[in-house]
């Protein structure tokens, strides 16, 4: 299992949600969680003008 860590910028941003969207959204954190860098489409996808390398989203 890996450990999603979180920023206060995405703590304040979630906390402002419907309880609806922090619904999914928490469902979300617990599939990363389960698979860590290895989840695929279609809960993530590439960010091609990252500076970071493999850089990517999580879809909601």
């Amino acid at each position: 299992m890996w450990k999603v860590i979180t920023t206060e910028v995405f703590d304040d941003w979630y906390n402002e949600q419907s309880e609806e969207l922090q619904d999914d959204i928490l469902a979300m954190l617990k599939i990363l969680r389960e698979y860590g860098p290895q989840l695929g489409r279609p809960y993530v996808d590439t960010l091609h003008d990252s500076k970071f390398p493999n850089m990517k989203e999580l879809r909601i």
